[in-house]
């Protein structure tokens, strides 16, 4: 069973739609932010703007109706080893609901800004960062947009019967609508709903080796290709205005409207432990998981 950690960010973002409230960036809760960290981004150019872009800024009371849940970012320290008696193995390292991001973010890919992505590739990655490693610079890219368009949320219902949960599809009748008060002392056996959206990200062969070819470049060692903490993040595309030049005095030059889009305002919703040893394929691979709810059958009381 995967652990999962839904964040109370991404609560802020769901509570701020469900109220149609304008919703404020706390500082230091996006991912945004950690792209200029040293601490968890390595390499940051000695001018911070070089061959960076300007993005359409996010505006918390007209964006807040365009934040979706369709990013996702990767990271390679969500897993410790342990040492059993005869095998060793891997075990999760749990996160925060707190937690804004996380252990060791690594990017999908890096490309030099000479041989940067193309504007059709770029359709498929978000939070672009440019990294000095030995006096090239790169292009990096954190975040990976997945595609819901298909994604159809249902209701299920898991009973517990003779101490077996058993799964049905739950469809409401007019007994819903005018329920019956249960019996004294009846309480949650375990029984529970699940509102459930399955969804797959695959991974190409080609995404995997470019995967494995930015960890190399980072660490010197594509083992570093480890995928065992995901993050699904909320986020709001605007266009790229302008670009600061690759080097020398930078002052920025327009940018096409409508060629390239970023992200701002991404930040975690939930975060999942996983262990996907990419560098050990040279195949693609895929992982599923279901976006949604579980809620007990009965309430509980609250103190």
């Amino acid at each position: 069973m995967q652990l999962v950690t839904r964040t109370a960010y991404g609560a802020a973002v769901q509570t701020a739609k469900y109220i149609g409230s304008p919703h404020y960036l706390l500082p230091n809760s996006t991912l945004n932010e950690t792209l200029v960290d040293p601490a968890v981004v390595p390499y940051q150019p000695t001018v911070i703007t070089q061959g960076m872009e300007i993005v359409d800024p996010y505006d918390p009371v007209n964006d807040v109706a365009d934040l979706k849940l369709r990013l996702l970012v990767i990271g390679n320290k969500g897993h410790r080893f342990v040492t059993g008696v005869s095998v060793p193995y891997t075990t999760e390292v749990p996160h925060k609901a707190t937690d804004a991001g996380l252990y060791g973010l690594i990017p999908f890919v890096i490309r030099p800004v000479a041989n940067d992505l193309t504007t059709v590739e770029r359709q498929l990655y978000r939070l672009r960062k440019t990294l000095l490693i030995d006096g090239v610079l790169y292009a990096a890219y954190f975040a990976r947009v997945f595609d819901i368009s298909g994604v159809a949320p249902s209701l299920m219902l898991t009973n517990i019967v003779d101490g077996t949960p058993v799964t049905t599809a739950f469809t409401p009748s007019i007994n819903n609508l005018r329920p019956l008060r249960p019996d004294i002392g009846i309480g949650n056996d375990g029984s529970y709903l699940n509102v459930s959206s399955p969804l797959t990200m695959a991974f190409s062969d080609v995404e995997t080796a470019a995967l494995k070819d930015a960890c190399a470049r980072l660490y010197g060692d594509e083992n570093f290709a480890i995928v065992s903490e995901i993050a699904f993040c909320t986020g709001v595309d605007k266009d790229v205005l302008e670009r600061y030049p690759n080097s020398g005095t930078q002052t920025p030059v327009p940018v096409t409207p409508g060629t390239y889009t970023e992200a701002v305002a991404v930040q975690c919703n939930m975060i999942a432990s996983v262990y996907y040893p990419v560098a050990t394929t040279n195949a693609g691979f895929d992982f599923g998981f279901e976006l949604g709810a579980t809620e007990p059958l009965f309430g509980v009381s609250l103190s």
